[in-house]
């Protein structure tokens, strides 16, 4: 579908039924990184593509060529068959996440076939977000994916939980932790804990995956610090709060989730994992409540504290690493001419026009990270929305059986007949 899109906006002929502009031959030293150069080359590739597509033929004559119209669309062979490569699972696995944190939103207030109806607008939602932002608009958040997954989820969730939540079921008494579940949630944070860097590091570029690790690694560690500091603070107690070390310890994960984990050195990443985890476990302890009472979006498991916010600070953090890259960075990827004046590099010898699609030096890059975030969160909030109107078409739970197990479950008799108890007092 992309190289369509491609094709249709680069042809000489509005039918895009003739040969596109591929006729022209740029020599070497007239080719030049701009946006629009790049999408023309890769609108070239794509045709190539079908053309070996449309003949197999052509494939012995010109094995480089097929070699390269391969990895830039990243398919397998020339044939439409489905292929289940690594690349492909991890996409997959990427995908999850915001259905994941949207169904963290939802937990407890609707029924499964609504949460599979919700996740399947989610998938899809996801995918045309993530097409805008990384191949329309050009921007870069192949690093953990601070906008495209984080803050997508939670805006995604956001706007479903506005519809699909029922009037008072925040008010519910099982909305509210458990010391033995939350325990057992310390685990699943352990777990996340260990995985987070290589969930950020695996689409980052190979000279910088290595930082990107150690980067995620110590943002974790500053997290773990401030959610102790500031879980005791805002207790009122100097105890801690077994629901916001929780998240706030994961915060720095999702607070360098950004291009800013390329440029960033242990120092910085440190800083950077410090305010994520004072984000995280400030909203814990005074935004979640007040949205409820305000908003009425009830977040169940706290994926605003954990994802939105942190998101945000990433982006920002993204911006601010890529605002001082101009000219000097350009190099021989850019043209054959900058390559011969080249002065600076990124971090830990990374180019920036292998990186960024806008790469000019001009200020580009970071225009283009700017509107990451804008272009996500409308798009998210939007698809949310809409998720949570087909939702309500489908039957869920009444207010008192809202935060139960049991309709669903096969649950131990002494609960089942503790949460009978509970529910005939609230009706009483």
């Amino acid at each position: 579908l992309h190289c369509n899109y491609l094709i249709s906006v680069t042809c000489e002929k509005p039918s895009c039924n003739d040969v596109i502009v591929c006729a022209d031959k740029l020599q070497a030293a007239d080719i030049t990184g701009t946006w629009d150069q790049i999408i023309k080359r890769h609108a070239c590739t794509c045709w190539t593509y079908f053309e070996f597509s449309g003949n197999n033929s052509a494939i012995t004559e010109r094995p480089h060529h097929a070699k390269h119209a391969l990895r830039v669309t990243g398919r397998m062979d020339f044939t439409d068959k489905f292929v289940i490569t690594s690349p492909a699972i991890m996409e997959g696995l990427y995908a999850t996440v915001p259905v994941q944190i949207t169904m963290g939103m939802l937990l407890g207030k609707v029924s499964l076939s609504q949460l599979s109806t919700v996740s399947f607008i989610c998938v899809l939602a996801y995918g045309v977000n993530f097409w805008i932002c990384t191949y329309i608009l050009g921007a870069y958040d192949n690093v953990g994916g601070s906008c495209i997954i984080h803050l997508f989820g939670a805006c995604f969730g956001i706007g479903c939980t506005l519809k699909a939540s029922l009037k008072g079921s925040a008010e519910n008494p099982d909305n509210a932790a458990r010391y033995n579940a939350d325990v057992m949630a310390i685990i699943g944070t352990i777990l996340n804990w260990m995985t987070f860097p290589t969930f950020n590091a695996y689409y980052a570029p190979a000279a910088v995956q290595q930082a990107v690790v150690i980067n995620t690694y110590l943002s974790l560690f500053s997290s773990c610090v401030a959610s102790m500091i500031f879980s005791s603070l805002y207790s009122g107690q100097f105890k801690l709060d077994p629901a916001d070390i929780q998240r706030s310890s994961l915060a720095g994960g999702v607070a360098i989730s950004s291009v800013a984990s390329l440029f960033a050195r242990p120092p910085t990443a440190m800083i950077i994992g410090l305010l994520g985890g004072f984000v995280c476990s400030t909203a814990h302890h005074f935004l979640r409540r007040l949205l409820e009472k305000k908003l009425a979006v009830t977040d169940t498991v706290g994926a605003i504290s954990l994802h939105a916010l942190p998101g945000l600070l990433a982006w920002v953090c993204g911006i601010i690493a890529v605002w001082p890259l101009n000219e000097e960075y350009n190099g021989r990827w850019s043209s054959v001419s900058a390559g011969s004046v080249q002065t600076r590099t990124l971090p830990f010898g990374a180019e920036m026009d292998l990186i960024f699609l806008h790469s000019q030096g001009n200020g580009d890059t970071a225009l283009y990270q700017v509107y990451l975030a804008p272009v996500t969160m409308v798009i998210g909030l939007v698809a949310g929305f809409i998720a949570g109107l087909v939702a309500n078409f489908i039957k869920g739970p009444s207010v008192a059986r809202t935060f139960s197990d049991s309709m669903y479950w096969i649950v131990p008799e002494d609960f089942q007949m503790t949460e009978d108890m509970t529910m005939s007092t609230a009706a009483k």
